[in-house]
């Protein structure tokens, strides 16, 4: 198989001649061909993975995807967590969903844990199960997974914070009956809107130069 704009080490090149099994043969060569759609040039390690598969998202063709899995001895070799479901199994019943589609997304639950995938069953994984470090690379499926986060983005958090604690608690403890009481806390807070501000341009122009890719092909 051709890596096209990949650049491959040994050992993936080892995966792809099928030595670690069909498997993972078959894993890296879909991965590859979604290098390729990116023009990515190489692959990186991930210390954590998460994956959303339920039948209202991935249908029926995803499910025979995940039996060829389970029937090549598939299995996660990093922590991988399970979003959430599309529907409450011990409800679905009562509130009329269909039962061959109940079936099915039993039949997931199955395979997911089968996989060896960690079944959290939630879109918060960042929250409930895994909380990353800096310099960790992920690879997280789910719709509220942003592209990437630059540091940046996490000061213009930690600004807009402040100086909405510096506002209020400021105004709250200086107050001695008087306008001026405060007039201190009213300049600071006046600066630190215009940090943020400042952060928010630079973070946001940031973000979109490192992720120009990813928009020119969504074009």
């Amino acid at each position: 198989m051709d890596s096209g704009t990949m650049h491959l080490t040994d050992e993936e090149k080892e995966m792809l001649r099928g030595e670690r099994g069909e498997a993972v043969k078959e894993a890296l060569a879909y991965q590859i061909a979604v290098g390729n759609f990116f023009k990515a040039e190489k692959f990186v390690p991930v210390a954590n993975a998460h994956v959303m598969a339920d039948i209202e998202l991935i249908g029926d063709g995803g499910l025979e995807f995940l039996r060829r899995l389970k029937a090549l001895g598939a299995s996660c070799v990093v922590d991988t967590t399970t979003n959430a479901r599309c529907m409450d199994m011990q409800c679905a019943a009562s509130l009329g969903q269909d039962s061959e589609e109940m079936a099915k997304e039993e039949e997931i639950m199955r395979l997911l844990e089968e996989l060896r995938m960690i079944r959290i069953d939630s879109c918060i994984n960042y929250q409930t199960y895994y909380q990353p470090t800096l310099g960790e690379h992920l690879a997280w499926g789910d719709t509220g997974t942003v592209i990437a986060a630059n540091m940046w983005g996490k000061v213009k958090t930690v600004l807009q914070m402040l100086s909405i604690i510096f506002y209020f608690f400021g105004t709250a403890l200086s107050y001695r009956g008087t306008v001026d009481s405060v007039s201190i806390v009213v300049v600071v807070s006046i600066a630190l809107c215009w940090m943020v501000a400042a952060v928010t341009a630079i973070s946001g122009i940031k973000y979109l130069w490192d992720n120009r890719s990813f928009i020119n092909t969504a074009k």
